[in-house]
């Protein structure tokens, strides 16, 4: 009793959509990491710095996605108050 179109969209969903969203937040692990098994290190100002720089980067990725999911979300909004009317 399920509609076709239920099934095909299971279908086109991309199983590397996943790996796709997570990949920018394994460097921040890495780094991460490496600073919370040796503290020491924080004294390198390189290693400060592309931390902080990467923790920066994936904010504004978050943001960006955030916007454009915004602006997907209105689009479609307005699209169904178009079709009801």
């Amino acid at each position: 009793l399920t509609p076709g179109w239920a099934a095909s969209s299971e279908e086109r969903a991309d199983p590397r959509a996943l790996v796709r969203e997570l990949l920018p937040y394994i460097p921040v692990v890495l780094v991460l990491l490496i600073t919370i098994t040796r503290p020491s290190q924080l004294r390198d100002l390189v290693l400060v710095g592309l931390l902080a720089a990467m923790v920066a980067l994936l904010i504004a990725r978050h943001m960006l996605t955030l916007a454009d999911n915004i602006r997907l979300t209105a689009g479609l909004e307005d699209l169904v108050h178009e079709r009801t009317h």
